[in-house]
């Protein structure tokens, strides 16, 4: 993962970055969050089943809050726990780039309620109009 963090941060042509399904953990969401902090060319990345962990969502989200380049991205809700959702809910307020947020949530029974309805409200903002959650 650092390796390719490296290559992101002077990236300027490749848009989608496709690592589910890949033992990314903690240490590798927390490197790719700071190439994130300097690429402006990555607008898709896809995180489902990387065992990121709430440190590595929370880094992410960090990472989001100056990135004016990423559209969508998509994590796995039980790989990054309460913490890490409501970390990337809160970057999503304040992103006006970040337009979907995908908790891919396939082996959980229910998002849990409390972010459901922080969900809906996000959604039903007039200033997020464009934006999209799901829990899929």
């Amino acid at each position: 993962a650092v390796a390719l963090a490296d290559a992101l941060q002077s990236n300027s042509t490749l848009t989608e970055l496709r690592l589910s399904d890949n033992a990314i953990l903690t240490e590798g969401a927390t490197v790719l969050a700071r190439a994130l902090e300097v690429n402006t060319a990555l607008t898709t990345l896809r995180l489902e089943k990387t065992l990121i962990g709430a440190e590595g969502a929370v880094a992410l989200a960090r990472a989001l809050t100056s990135n004016s380049a990423v559209q969508a991205l998509y994590v796995t809700y039980r790989d990054i726990d309460d913490g890490g959702t409501s970390a990337l809910i809160r970057a999503m307020r304040t992103n006006a780039t970040l337009a979907e947020l995908n908790f891919d949530y396939i082996h959980n029974s229910i998002l849990p309620a409390h972010f459901r309805r922080e969900i809906d409200a996000l959604m039903h903002d007039p200033d997020r109009a464009a934006a999209r959650l799901a829990a899929s």
